[in-house]
């Protein structure tokens, strides 16, 4: 229902207005650091792969502006200057809460994929082969929404926890978090039931009215669409 649905989201978090008028600094705060370092650097690195598929669809393979171009961008998006602080890191944190680190135990098994499938859709792209970065996309696509489907079971499930131990501040921050990341995926997720994820973490709601199971539940046909097992998924 709008042209700019990131950006309206941080500036209403960082404003106190919209759908974060009234809430608490704490709720505040996910919404603008989660809205900047996840929402708005995953839609830059799906825009920018679309964009060197775009190019790589007019027969654009020039190493300096065409799809190469593009998709060494989608990369630094991904990865940033400091991992800590881009979605790199954000797949590395959830991998360590639900078990799915790689054989270093400090990198997302997610995280190894994506770089793969850049390392490939790079190759491809310098070799004219435009098929072979559509696939490294669509794996690409698959691993991020591993990592964000991690980060919203991840929340709604520490919001009932909070519940349980009489914390309503810390289950209202927990399920802004939550939503945010969520937010990340929402807009690739078509299979998934994006009605039944907003009722629990949309914070106009009260927190409380589902958690991690029912994620699960809800974001399963889409997981099923994008090949994704529950061992990928791993356990909270």
């Amino acid at each position: 229902g709008t042209p700019t649905p990131l950006d309206d989201f941080v500036q209403a978090a960082l404003g106190g207005t919209g759908a974060f008028a009234g809430q608490s600094d704490g709720v505040r705060k996910q919404g603008a650091q989660k809205g900047i370092m996840n929402q708005t650097m995953i839609a830059w690195v799906v825009h920018e792969l679309a964009s060197a598929n775009a190019k790589a669809a007019d027969g654009n393979f020039d190493a300096a502006e065409g799809a190469p171009h593009n998709w060494d961008e989608g990369w630094a998006f991904y990865r940033g200057s400091d991992s800590g602080c881009s979605p790199f890191g954000t797949a590395n944190k959830r991998a360590k809460d639900f078990g799915t680190l790689g054989t270093d135990g400090e990198t997302a098994i997610a995280n190894e994929a994506i770089l793969s499938a850049m390392v490939a859709g790079r190759d491809a792209l310098l070799s004219e082969d435009a098929a072979g970065a559509e696939s490294a996309t669509m794996e690409v696509i698959k691993n991020v929404a591993v990592i964000y489907s991690q980060a919203t079971i991840k929340y709604a499930t520490k919001v009932n926890s909070d519940l349980a131990d009489g914390d309503a501040e810390a289950a209202k921050i927990h399920q802004a978090e939550g939503f945010a990341f969520w937010r990340v995926i929402e807009p690739l997720l078509g299979a998934a039931d994006a009605d039944a994820i907003n009722a629990i973490l949309d914070i106009a709601n009260e927190p409380g009215s589902g958690g991690g199971a029912e994620i699960r539940t809800a974001l399963q046909p889409a997981w099923t669409a994008l090949g994704i097992t529950a061992d990928d998924i791993g356990t909270y």
